[in-house]
């Protein structure tokens, strides 16, 4: 098990509307585990509006909704 690759992660997040920088975030922050992925893009779906495009600022006001 050696977790995700960057284009397995780019391939996953084909489709949604993600700045650039949001995109490098989670892909370094990915650590190889898709249920940390998955997880965290479920946060960033709450805190952003239909067709809003994912930031950076939102990756992270998600990723702190994981820590508990």
């Amino acid at each position: 098990m050696k977790g995700l690759s960057r284009k397995e992660v780019e391939e996953y997040l084909e489709g949604y509307e993600i700045q650039p920088d949001a995109l490098e975030e989670l892909i370094r922050r990915k650590n190889g585990c898709f249920r940390l992925l998955s997880r965290a893009l479920e946060n960033v779906a709450r805190l952003t509006e239909a067709n809003q495009h994912i930031t950076l600022e939102s990756i992270t006001k998600a990723s702190s909704m994981m820590l508990i």
